[in-house]
């Protein structure tokens, strides 16, 4: 499942209190999400509802961030 035309494939880059809620509506928003988190299991339901895989190289992609 590619991006459709209007959505981005984006990193992100911590899950916790701020980028696990970011992650969701990204998703929700139609974007394509890599994840990496230092605790694994959080990404769990993010890597679910999304088609990546946190595993991924995060540089390869367009747009990466993380919050703070």
């Amino acid at each position: 499942m590619e991006p459709s035309a209007g959505t981005k494939k984006i990193g992100l880059i911590g899950l916790g209190l701020m980028g696990r809620p970011m992650g969701m509506n990204l998703i929700k928003a139609g974007h394509s999400l890599t994840v990496w988190n230092r605790t694994a299991s959080r990404a769990d339901e993010l890597v679910a509802r999304s088609w990546q895989s946190p595993r991924r190289k995060l540089p390869q992609l367009p747009t990466s961030f993380s919050p703070l």
